[in-house]
């Protein structure tokens, strides 16, 4: 029993033993995981990419970053078809249709579309309804232009004898002038040789008077002793009566005659008076409305002559007022006829809106059922085929760049696929003036096949400033530098891996001209980083001054060797097959802990090495570019 007893106990401290040994052993294991293997796993590695040297042109310029938009198209509905006037009159029984109504929405946000396929259906009846009610105003509208017109015409021919007769007026009114004075001066000139004619025939008439005077006492006295001796004559003496009958009727018709002579030269002198007071009278009127008419007809003719000056004037003026009366008709009719042009352009033969382009639906504002009431857009999608990219040129490169230039394009999702552009604007307005780097807006426009290209993807645009055509040119990835000199790696005729020192020329930060050195066809070596801990790979960046870093431009360690990419030798590693044997059963330690020779196994020495960064590339400029073959 106490044999047993003890059994059971030296059992239970070897099993003790055993599991402070396995213990140990995995801790030792995790250790050496976590010091030597897990950094491996962990560390950069190097990979080789065989590329052909090329031959083509390499373009160097100014290199900017940016992404790409789409053309965005906007379905409108624009129409005016407001046909109301004031007075209109009071609206039909039947109800007046003055909107376009839709019927059916053919798209959704997001889906394709081809030029020609149909978008948006406008209603029947809505058409027809507003088509009656343009066609109504259209018809009104010539109406009164017709009127406007005519009206213009019978206005404009009155205006034109106005004109015409205030011109002849003008031209004649010096000489109307001179007339009415002339005839003025005429009648007071009339007046006065009158006057001086009858002056002149007073001293004829009373010479006239005094001659009849002077033999009238005589012949008054024969008269009167005549008839003194008829009265006496014995009438038996019938000889001596007849005599004296004879004398005496002689001497009175004698006397008679003078008397009357006398009378009529009374007359006449009294008469002649007459015309003299009369003449002066009226010398005296026509003076006074001489200057009373010679003021009347200067004012006629400084009026006709003002009259002529303002002619031009006047008819302008009257002419200005009906071409406003009748361009009003005019654009009221244009209005009319616009409305109803646009309305059919509009809807079209059957109603129905279509894409005038391909691309895609990014907004719909329109539903079934609605009423166009007001302006506004019912859909919008965006066109490929007018594809930009918006960058900012600093003033300094802006000034070497004009509207038209070609500029290289490389989007980051399509490395190796060149694309070409064109500047479309540059904008003169500074986009950040209170800053120490002035820059300017330059929008490019993507020329070419645009397939697989999506808004968004971010680009460099290269601004070309000078090309080189038919030249050598690589990688700038593929580029060592050593003991100052420029190196490449080579795929010699064994196929192996070696450097070879060649001269270069211009770069653009992704590509360097390879002057000697290469060959056209050569396989060369670029130089790539694996992460073993995200498992993911891809070429270096090649330094193009956007987030690349310093790996890419260069594979040079710091031994002047490429790194190999493989993992580091773990010599001296214990060999965990050969563990010792217990046969079953734990070896009996005497109650302690083996002896392990008081130190830790050797695993060949410290960490293990590899993997380094390469060193040798400097980070480009900011001035960069494309290449293209």
């Amino acid at each position: 029993m106490m044999g047993n007893a003890k059994g059971k106990k030296r059992g239970k401290k070897r099993i003790k033993i055993f599991l402070v040994i396995v213990a140990f052993l995995a801790l030792l294991a995790a250790a050496g995981y976590t010091v030597f293997i897990a950094p491996l796993l962990k560390k950069d590695q190097w990979i080789y990419k065989e590329v052909l040297v090329q031959k083509g042109t390499l373009a160097v310029g100014v290199t900017e970053s940016g992404a790409l938009t789409y053309g965005i198209t906007e379905l409108n509905y624009g129409l005016d078809l407001d046909t109301s006037t004031d007075d209109d009159d009071e609206e039909d029984e039947e109800e007046v249709v003055k909107y376009l109504q839709v019927e059916e929405v053919y798209v959704s946000a997001g889906q394709k579309i081809t030029k020609g396929d149909a978008l948006v259906k406008i209603s029947e009846s809505s058409i027809t309804g507003v088509r009656r009610q343009l066609d109504s105003a259209l018809v009104e509208a010539k109406t009164e232009y017709n009127e406007a017109l005519a009206d213009y015409e019978l206005s404009a021919l009155e205006a034109n004898l106005d004109y015409e007769s205030s011109l002849i007026d003008s031209k004649y009114a010096k000489s109307i002038y001179n007339n009415n004075v002339k005839s003025l001066n005429g009648d007071v000139q009339s007046l006065k040789v009158q006057l001086e004619e009858c002056q002149s025939k007073t001293a004829t008439l009373t010479q006239k008077l005094q001659d009849a005077q002077d033999g009238f006492g005589e012949l008054e006295q024969k008269y009167k002793d005549a008839k003194a001796a008829w009265e006496a004559a014995d009438i038996a003496e019938a000889v001596n009566y007849t005599y004296y009958e004879r004398a005496y009727i002689n001497a009175q018709s004698s006397y008679q005659n003078a008397k009357d002579q006398i009378k009529q030269a009374k007359q006449a002198l009294a008469d002649n008076e007459k015309q003299i007071t009369t003449l002066t009278r009226q010398i005296n009127a026509s003076k006074a409305a001489k200057e009373l008419n010679g003021l009347q007809v200067d004012g006629t003719y400084q009026e006709s002559v003002l009259s002529g000056e303002n002619a031009k004037v006047i008819y302008d003026s009257t002419m200005e007022g009906l071409k406003e009366d009748l361009q009003k008709a005019q654009d009221e009719l244009d209005q009319a006829q616009k409305r109803k042009d646009d309305f059919e352009a509009f809807v079209g033969e059957d109603g129905m809106l279509y894409a005038s382009e391909d691309g895609i639906i990014t907004e719909v504002s329109c539903t079934a059922g609605q009423t166009l009431e007001r302006q506004q857009t019912l859909l919008t999608y965006a066109k490929p085929s007018e594809m930009t990219i918006s960058v900012d040129v600093t003033q300094e490169d802006v000034v070497n760049l004009a509207v038209g230039d070609k500029v290289s394009i490389s989007f980051t999702a399509y490395p190796d696929v060149p694309y070409e552009g064109i500047i479309h604007s540059i904008e003169t307005t500074a986009t950040s003036r209170n800053t120490d780097t002035v820059s300017y807006t330059v929008v490019v426009a993507v020329e070419g096949e645009t397939d697989g290209l999506y808004g968004g993807m971010t680009s460099d645009i290269i601004f070309v400033l000078e090309e080189k055509e038919d030249i050598l040119y690589v990688s700038r990835k593929a580029i060592v530098e050593e003991d100052g000199k420029t190196l490449v790696y080579v795929k010699d005729a064994d196929g192996k891996m070696v450097l070879r020192e060649v001269k270069t020329g211009i770069t653009n930060g992704v590509s360097i001209e390879i002057t000697e050195g290469l060959q056209e066809g050569e396989t060369i070596y670029l130089a790539s980083i694996v992460s073993s801990a995200t498992e993911v790979t891809g070429e270096a960046e090649s330094g193009n001054g956007k987030n690349s870093g310093e790996a890419g431009d260069g594979s040079k360690r710091q031994d002047g060797s490429m790194p190999s990419g493989e993992m580091p030798s773990f010599d001296g590693m214990p060999d965990m097959e050969n563990m010792p044997d217990f046969g079953g059963s734990m070896p009996d330690f005497g109650g302690s802990m083996p002896d392990f020779g008081g130190s830790m196994p050797d695993f060949g020495g410290g960490m293990p090495g590899g993997g380094s960064r390469p060193e040798g590339g400097s980070r480009p400029s900011r001035n960069s570019g494309g290449s293209k073959q």
